[in-house]
């Protein structure tokens, strides 16, 4: 069982609705009497300001929400917020100034706007006493007019100086670096990708069930120093990476062909709702250190439970990793995120966002369906509107991953009922069903974002779900249905395609696939124990991608991501040898079909239990603010790195058009790479 050597503090909960009652006014040309002032006719726009505040003893965290609820859009705004009372440390998704008295908080470009209906959000860490509403002044614009409620004066601001200025969405403060203390905690390991049940049953090896988090606790007296984010060449401007299909390809806004070649990072899905990499690194120098090797997309699994948390104002606290990340000091799960998305902006990795399980539970993706008794279907299609809105004017998010691996019941007798299927019934169980209403509800408020659709784990020869249990036992079984990997079969596609009518553009199918560590599946038997790699390659094609999902970009239908692939590199385990063969026939076949088969590999995180990581605590490359971690080149080198997006001069090209990906990359430009 992991163990945390950390001490509960209280913290008490602080939300409170601050509703300004403002009277708007929309300019109305006089043509009867031109006048040297405008003129405006009053009309009254309520906006809502709510604020969600966590506070202990030293300081606090709080999110200030702002809604516009008239039928007027806001072209512009700012807060001002008298200081005498408290410090801000860090700020996010807005800019920040101040003058002796006052802080004034600005948005970026793409955050001033708010339409009629719409919200913004920001927040903020500090030391002393947290705002209360008195403490806020609200300035906005309405076709050039300024309107405002407070009585504070605007003041002549001066930025903020701090440490290391970086160009980015949102600063990451650098406190002084202090004596690094001997690590607390090293974590044992988590999330298992995916387990299968095929004809032989199989024990799947899981991670040790880790603890529900801590309150998050009154920061360490001394924390390791924190590593000073690189300043990026270029900065991020949002709207302009939205991405479409285009036959096979993912094309730009420009037409060009992009290649999304990344890697996953789990545990926003886990009960420590955060990067578990934190326990053991500064996680700002693993972000920068995983654009640097050329990575372009980051696959962010999460759960759904925490999507609705959030979408319902209620922001469950992280597990405390302080002392190791200073910076993170006092966040909570949504103040995390979104530090992480910040990250990414500025390095110039683009995300996309999966919902790995129903529950936030370690383990919780063995669970095969998308809803159980507390997560309901509404809440699961509710959650993905939610976050789709939240984050439709910013692209760092790029796309949505509905639901990882939808799978059977464990044991060879499957239940209908119980297991995801995918055919054109009303089943509350039909995956593709729900697959498909879910990407329209979010295509209606986001229909720039990509929308990934895995597959099942069995389908029926005949292609009739008549049945309502399933014997696949290889000794007693019908055989009457075709098993692959958790999600990797989407061989209903070519049968039950999803429809998305106006939005079939942003349509990507995503198998996962695995190799013999992790099961040892039929094809990894046989001729495969002797091949080479070409025949090796032949048979994995045969008798698995091909008819599974291959055949979907040979057919033309549309681009595959392949959302989880990898495996064990190192190590003692008797299948090692034939695992890296199939490593290494998959890199060929991704590489042989760039542009059309997208991936993201398992994973960057170091406790990954039947797969290892780009992490390690073994043999690899310590780099600065790695601390316990290293670099595995081994992994990297030999089987992700071929099969990364680069130019003819060997640099990485990112997503983002103005952003270089790390210091080894370029920016995606508006030309062909």
């Amino acid at each position: 069982m992991k163990t945390h050597n950390q001490t509960k503090t209280s913290r008490s909960i602080v939300s409170f609705l601050l509703t300004l009652s403002l009277a708007l006014a929309i300019l109305i040309p006089d043509f009867a009497a031109v006048k040297a002032d405008n003129t405006a006719t009053s009309q009254s726009a309520p906006l809502e300001l709510t604020t969600a505040g966590n506070a202990w003893s030293s300081g606090f965290s709080i999110n200030v929400f702002i809604k516009n609820a008239s039928n007027t859009p806001i072209d512009d705004w700012k807060i001002l917020v008298d200081k005498t009372s408290f410090t801000i440390t860090s700020i996010w998704c807005t800019e920040l100034k101040e003058d002796s008295n006052t802080y004034v908080i600005t948005p970026f470009s793409w955050g001033k706007s708010i339409t009629s209906g719409s919200s913004v959000n920001f927040g903020f860490c500090g030391t002393g006493s947290m705002p209360d509403t008195s403490d806020f002044t609200l300035k906005y614009y309405i076709n050039g007019v300024e309107y405002t409620n407070g009585s504070t004066s605007v003041p002549t601001p001066t930025p903020v100086v701090t440490p290391t200025p970086v160009v980015t969405p949102t600063p990451v403060v650098t406190p002084t670096p202090v004596v690094t203390p001997t690590p607390v905690v090293t974590p044992t390991p988590v999330v298992t990708p995916t387990p299968v049940v095929t004809p032989t049953p199989v024990v799947t090896p899981t991670p040790v069930v880790t603890p529900t988090p801590v309150v998050t606790p009154t920061p360490v007296v001394t924390p390791t120093p924190v590593v000073t984010p690189t300043e990026p060449s270029g900065a991020a401007e949002s709207g302009d990476d939205w991405l479409h299909v285009d036959g096979t390809n993912i094309v730009d806004q420009y037409g060009n062909k992009v290649w999304l070649t990344g890697a996953n990072w789990f545990g926003f899905n886990c009960r420590e709702l955060m990067f578990l990499d934190s326990y053991s690194s500064n996680i700002v120098a693993d972000i920068e250190m995983v654009a640097d090797k050329g990575i372009n997309v980051v696959r962010m699994p999460i759960s759904t439970e925490l999507l609705y948390s959030w979408s319902q104002g209620t922001f469950p606290a992280s597990t405390d990793t302080s002392y190791n990340n200073a910076a993170l000091a006092g966040l909570n799960s949504y103040e995390l995120f979104n530090f992480m998305l910040d990250n990414f902006k500025r390095v110039g990795i683009k995300v996309i966002l999966d919902v790995h399980s129903a529950q936030t539970d370690n383990q919780g993706h063995t669970y095969p369906l998308w809803y159980n008794t507390t997560i309901t279907e509404q809440m699961f299609k509710s959650s993905w509107v939610w976050i789709a809105d939240q984050y439709k004017n910013d692209d760092t998010i790029i796309g949505f991953d509905l639901k990882n691996e939808p799978h059977t019941n464990v044991g060879d007798i499957k239940i209908k009922a119980q297991s995801a299927i995918w055919d054109n019934s009303d089943d509350p169980n039909n995956w593709k069903r729900v697959a498909q209403e879910t990407a329209l509800q979010i295509l209606a408020v986001n229909p720039n974002a990509l929308i990934f659709v895995e597959g099942v784990e069995i389908y029926p020869k005949d292609s009739i779900w008549n049945d309502a249990q399933i014997n696949t036992s290889a000794w007693g079984g019908t055989n009457d249905y075709y098993c692959n990997w958790w999600g990797g079969n989407l061989r209903g596609v070519a049968d039950y395609p999803i429809d998305l009518g106006q939005y079939q553009d942003q349509l990507v199918y995503s198998p996962h696939d695995y190799g013999p560590i992790v099961y040892n599946q039929s094809w990894f038997q046989g001729a495969f124990l002797t091949a080479d790699d070409a025949e090796a390659s032949e048979i994995l094609y045969n008798q698995c991608w091909k008819d599974n999902w291959a055949y979907i970009i040979e057919d033309g239908i549309s681009p595959l991501l392949l959302g989880e692939w990898g495996g064990m590199t190192e190590g003692s385990n008797s299948l090692l040898e034939l695992n890296t063969k199939y490593l290494r026939a998959m890199r060929d076949y991704i590489a042989a079909n760039k542009y059309s088969l997208h991936h993201t590999f398992w994973c960057i995180n170091v406790d990954s239990a039947d797969t290892g990581g780009l992490l390690t605590r073994d043999e690899g490359t310590p780099f600065p603010g790695s601390r316990d971690l290293k670099w595995n080149d081994n992994k990297y080198e030999n089987y992700l790195l071929p099969a990364l997006w680069k130019n003819s001069d060997g640099k990485f090209v990112g997503l983002d058009h103005q952003v270089p990906l790390g210091k080894n990359g370029v920016a995606l430009g508006t030309t062909q790479q």
